[in-house]
């Protein structure tokens, strides 16, 4: 039956008038209100100049149709309270990487909840790391021609976007080219390629679309480009049904149907520290007990109780630890429970250049060393470095996996493939190893341990399609049926350091540390960059003849400096002669992520500078209680870090394990180098942290654990001190006032300073911020808690912070009393210490002195116990090379201690380092306890206590004066004559050194690089300390700088290369904007020119001024130049423009901020910046 209304006709039209808008707003979900869009039109890249002309010519159509229109560059206001106000979305032109993960978050939530997107012209090159947004955009842009005329085919006339054309459209614009183009879009408009030039997608090449995604409606168009577009009729009618379409029927958006959690407060991840003071740790993990097994790479086996804080040295395993090898790798056995089995990675100290997988009993917190069961052996060469990887995981199936480096030297190849395939070149060539299918190095293994100690490798392996079994004593399995080492799951690694198995979805990703080169070059190769990778299956991973997306090095001829053809991914071929396996390769696989040391377009959020990639845990909610685990939006996301860059991403991996979307994680948390993560049983994430220094003990080498907190946080308590370490009596001026409590709670603060002493405390402050990354300010009086340590001693200093629901939290502070660190300082005799001229030669003097031991000058001091390295760097290499020289160096210094030490002992009378006196030559004493384990501890004691019987009827004196420490130091000197000869690296104390710029390979020009001046030297101690290591780096740079090599920048500014060639400057210098160079000295400069590249047909510049600030972009003003306002036709042009220095340098370092101003035009670049030269 049909129903109708009628009105009593007694009721008087002014009633019904209301009435009638009240039905006609009971029927529209907004109540009447037309429908809201927000055009945004941030750029990250380039900015494309007709923005103001598009953005005033949508603001008059939405007028003229009834459509509200907000604008915004601000993308803080992508937040879901704000977005709900809109029915669409319109990404104008914008460019890069917009977005910051929350507001990700919560414009694909507000998708997910029915809102609309509209994409226009380079929206498409927008957030390439994002893989949801490229679906919904609909694909992704990847060059154009020039902008010319061409034929559109009409596709769809029903749509409103295009029901107003004819079947064909010809107009003028500048036409994309697209990758990853989403299958599932409805094409609304192809482009004919034959009527233009440039074209590179097909006879179906797309330029708009429309299609239904993840819950919302999305309509892009690739035209756009031109200002003259915005006045085209026909073009805003296009663009005003795609609005239409995407608006849709003005539904209220329903965040019920999200996918997608809301992103979690990042301050509710808290990091408790549970030790610190560790020397290179290397892996972790807990016992079934609780407690927390830790290695390293020296060879210390140590045990934490988390419940007690208490930390011990369980064992120290032998090791040979020059380069990068040691005590590399440790693993839990799942039985450990009955078998108390532990799997240790480690280079013996033995002549056998080889490392070692061994299977231990390690029970009661001692390792039982006559347990070990050698299970496998990777022969080495220990004649160079580096790559030793030695990551050990076992995985829910019972699989083992080792990963190994590719124990070549990369330092000869300057960044690209080392494949150097010259006679006695076999260091230097990773083909041996990395591509070698015979060679356990440059892989990463996956066997399963059997109770005998033998193992087997599964089928699925890369040259097993059986299970093999191996048996090390017998030697049997090791053939593979001749293909290939049966152990071998992946291979073409370069370092793969850290490794991580996600069992449900059967991946195994690893951090991949890569090459050093920082720029490609078109006869060598790519730049270097760090990968993350995954592996489905067994494969070939590329090095040495590919990096990142399977990017391709060329063959290179090392004798005759010639390039050869670039590799081939599908078709690698080993053809080295060092090569002892197959020689055709399987097909290359490419990286999951990839970046290098500037800053990514693939996955900008990876930031620049030094890199060292490493995989951290796949986290699955459903594992962990729900009180304490992780927000369930981490659910199946890997944890991913960075050793240099001291970040952690968390990646989201769709069910396919492709990869998704990257954010920041635990972004409020604060790290060290961190070196290895595991989860425990809450849910809780453990982190081990390398320390600043490296190859060294730090203080802030530490094992910490992350807890997400529910409910009131506990506050977070930071001490620190002026000094650490000083002469007892000792003055130490602590402070609080990074302490912080995200509850913006009231805390009472107490500190414990360990001596026995009064505790200092005060009640009832209250923080002014919460935030990530705010300065967290207190009262001037806690920046300056002043205690005096009179004794000598070693104390931890405690605060304790409790807020006012009684949550406490504590940290600790170690505070050595009694050894004055010594002063270790090159004198260059008032010359900078920052800027060289190639060819200069400088003189040079080191300054050691030490308040206990004297001082180089007065004799207090052996120079033989002072390690000094120079090393040349070039522009992109890792500095980890240079540390490492100066490793080896320190080490003869700790062996020239023990010389000092057994001088001035009466040893001299019975032995001499070459010839029998009465008692053996100290030569020939080493060559016997060569290869002892047990020979520093045994011969100590017999220092100490004497003995007879070893060498005849001589009697050896006892000692028991002599330290234990000094009889060590005594013996591994003696023991280091029969060691194999090292390269000495180490640098007069005094004299002159030429700045002279190694030759560079035929063909090529020079690349003037960075000197680096190190220096060390270790104390003798004190009765009540043990020794003190300090040393100054000098890193002299060419006074020449590239302007893109700056060591930071402010995030809007970016590279771009006028000429599509190997030239880069800096661009989009807009007001304000700045790059830095860190760590300069001014000495002796007496003004800055700077290359300024004036604006072409792609970008204009207004001009303005650069300015010289010291520390800060707003710190001192050191001068100020005027930029003037140049803009050329089409290419790029050139000029100097000088700074004149307002302030002398003070011979101190700081941090340089070019800072580019122009306050009448903010929105327009002032200039491009090509070069920065400081003139001496």
């Amino acid at each position: 039956m049909k129903h109708t209304m009628r009105l009593p006709n007694r009721i008087p039209f002014l009633l019904i008038l209301p009435l009638a808008v009240l039905f006609i707003h009971s029927c529209d979900p907004n109540g009447g209100i037309p429908p809201r869009i927000l055009v945004f039109s941030k750029t990250e890249g380039y900015r494309h100049q007709s923005i103001p002309v598009a953005t005033a010519a949508l603001r008059r159509l939405c007028a003229d149709h009834g459509i509200a229109m907000d604008t915004t560059e601000d993308a803080a206001d992508f937040t879901e309270k704000n977005l709900k106000r809109y029915n669409a979305v319109v990404f104008l032109c914008t460019t890069g990487d917009v977005l910051n993960p929350a507001q990700e978050t919560a414009f694909q939530r507000y998708i997910q909840a029915g809102g609309g997107y509209v994409g226009i012209h380079s929206a498409t090159d927008t957030e390439y790391g994002w893989t949801w947004y490229g679906g919904l955009a609909g694909g992704y842009f990847t060059s154009h021609p020039k902008i010319q005329d061409a034929t559109l085919i009409v596709k769809d006339h029903d749509h409103p976007a295009t029901e107003h054309l004819g079947d064909q459209w010809q107009r003028k614009d500048e036409w994309y080219n697209f990758k990853d183009l989403n299958p599932n879009v409805h094409v609304l408009l192809t482009i004919d390629e034959s009527t233009y030039e440039g074209g590179a997608n097909g006879p179906d090449h797309p330029m708009s679309w429309y299609h239904e995604y993840d819950g919302g409606r999305a309509f892009y168009t690739a035209l756009g480009h031109t200002a003259e577009s915005y006045s085209e009729p026909a073009f805003l009618q296009h663009l005003l049904g795609g609005i239409r379409y995407a608006i849709g029927k003005k539904k209220r958006l329903d965040y019920r149907a999200c996918r997608t959690p809301e992103l979690p407060d990042p301050t509710r991840f808290q990091k408790n520290v549970l030790a610190a003071d560790l020397n290179e740790p290397m892996q972790f993990g807990m016992l079934p007990t609780g407690k927390i097994l830790l290695i390293e790479r020296r060879g210390a086996i140590k045990v934490l109780d988390p419940a007690t804080g208490l930390i011990n040295v369980a064992y120290k395993l032998p090791v040979y630890s020059l380069e990068e090898d040691g005590l590399l790798g440790m693993a839990i056995d799942p039985g450990w429970e009955k078998n108390h089995w532990i799997y240790l990675y480690y280079s013996p100290a033995t002549d056998e250049s080889v490392n070692l997988l061994s299977r231990f009993v390690f029970a009661g917190d001692t390792l039982d060393r006559a347990s070990e069961k050698v299970m496998l052996k990777v022969d080495v060469q220990r004649l160079e470095c580096c790559h030793a990887g030695g990551c050990l995981r076992y995985a829910d199936d019972g699989y083992l996996y080792l990963s190994t480096g590719d124990n070549t030297n990369p330092f000869a190849s300057n960044g690209f493939a080392p494949i150097d395939e010259r006679p006695d070149r076999g260091p230097w060539d990773a083909q041996k190893s990395s591509a070698n299918t015979n060679d356990l190095r440059g892989k990463i293994l996956r066997i399963k341990p059997l109770a005998d100690g033998s193992y087997t490798c599964p089928a699925g392996n890369l040259f097993t399609d059986r299970d093999v079994h191996v048996d090390l004593s017998t030697g049997a399995g090791n053939s593979a049926q001749g293909r290939g080492r049966p152990e071998i799951y992946v291979m073409g690694c370069r370092n793969p350091f850290r490794i991580s198995i996600d069992a449900p979805r059967k991946l195994l990703f690893w951090g991949e540390v890569g090459p050093d080169a920082g720029n490609p070059d078109t006869s060598r190769g790519p730049a270097g960059h760090d990968e993350v990778n995954r592996a489905r299956a067994a494969g070939f991973f590329g090095w040495p003849y590919f990096v990142g997306d399977n990017k391709a090095y060329r063959d290179y001829d090392f004798t005759k400096s010639r390039s050869g053809p670039s590799f081939d991914p599908l078709h690698p071929i080993n053809d080295s002669p060092n090569n002892t396996g197959a020689r055709e390769l399987p097909p290359a696989q490419p990286a999951f992520i990839w970046y290098p040391y500037d800053n990514s377009p693939v996955f900008p959020l990876t930031g620049n500078g030094g890199r060292n990639a490493m995989a951290g845990p796949v986290y699955y909610c459903d594992r962990y209680p729900a009180d304490t685990r992780f927000p369930d939006y981490y659910d199946g996301k890997l944890i991913i870090y960075d050793w240099m860059r001291n970040w952690m991403m968390a990646v989201t991996v769709d069910s396919l394990g492709n990869f998704s979307r990257m954010e920041p994680f635990g972004d409020s948390i604060s790290l060290s180098r961190p070196m290895d993560m595991f989860v425990d049983g809450n849910g809780s994430l453990w982190v081990l942290e390398y320390g600043t220094q490296w190859f060294s003990s730090n203080p802030d080498a530490r094992i910490s654990r992350i807890d997400y907190v529910r409910g009131n946080r506990p506050p977070i308590p930071v001490l620190q001190a002026d000094k650490t370490i000083a002469a007892a009596p000792c003055q130490v001026v602590f402070s609080v006032m990074r302490t912080r409590d995200y509850d913006d709670d009231r805390l009472d603060l107490e500190i414990d300073f360990g001596d026995g002493s009064e505790h200092w405390s005060v009640k009832g402050k209250r923080l002014q911020a919460s935030a990530p990354g705010d300065q967290h300010r207190m009262p001037a009086a806690l920046d300056s808690i002043v205690h005096v340590y009179e004794k000598p001693g070693t104390y931890d200093a405690v605060l304790k912070a409790t807020d006012v629901s009684g949550a406490t939290r504590t940290t600790r502070l170690s505070i050595r009393a009694g050894n004055e660190p010594p002063l270790v300082r090159w004198d260059f005799g008032g010359k900078n210490r920052s800027f060289y001229q190639p060819g200069e030669v400088l003189q040079y003097k080191l300054v050691v002195e030490d308040n206990e031991d004297g001082s180089l000058v007065n004799g207090g001091i052996d120079p033989a116990t002072v390690a000094t390295t120079i090393d040349y760097l070039e522009s992109g290499f890792d500095i980890s090379s240079i540390a490492q020289g100066h490793q080896a160096a320190m080490q003869m210094t700790e062996y020239a201690r023990g010389k000092v030490l057994v001088d001035r002992s009466d040893c001299k009378t019975c032995h001499a380092a070459d010839r029998q006196i009465n008692g053996p030559a100290y030569q020939t004493i080493a060559e016997r306890y060569r290869n002892n384990e047990f020979a520093v501890r045994n011969l100590s004691k017999k220092v100490i206590t004497g003995g007879a019987g070893n060498w005849g009827q001589t009697v050896m004196s006892a000692h028991p004066q002599v330290s234990e420490e000094d009889a060590g130091e005594m013996v591994r000197w003696i023991l280091s004559l029969g060691a194999p000869p090292k390269v000495d690296r180490t640098l007069p104390l005094e004299g002159t050194y030429t700045l002279s710029i190694p030759a560079p390979e035929k063909g090529k020009k020079p690349k003037p690089g960075t000197f680096i001046f190190k220096a060390s030297y270790r104390d003798r101690g004190s009765s009540s300390q043990t020794s003190v290591e300090e040393g100054e780096t000098i890193a002299l740079r060419t006074a020449f700088l590239q302007a893109e090599q700056a060591d930071s920048m402010s995030k809007n500014v970016r590279t771009y290369r006028p000429f599509n060639g190997d030239t880069v400057v800096l661009n989009e210098l807009k007001s304000n904007s700045f790059f830095v160079f860190k760590h300069a000295d001014l000495t002796g400069v007496y003004s800055v020119a700077i290359g300024i590249g004036s604006g072409d047909r792609l970008y204009r510049y207004s001009g303005g001024r650069i300015e010289l600030h010291l520390d800060a972009p707003d710190g001192p003003l050191a001068g100020k130049v005027p930029v003037p306002e140049k803009n050329s036709a089409e290419r790029m042009a050139f000029s100097e423009v000088v700074l004149p220095l307002e302030t002398k340098g003070d011979g101190r370092f700081h941090d340089l901020y070019f800072v580019v101003k122009n306050e009448n035009n903010p929105s327009t670049p002032v200039a491009s910046i090509d070069w920065i030269r400081f003139n001496l």
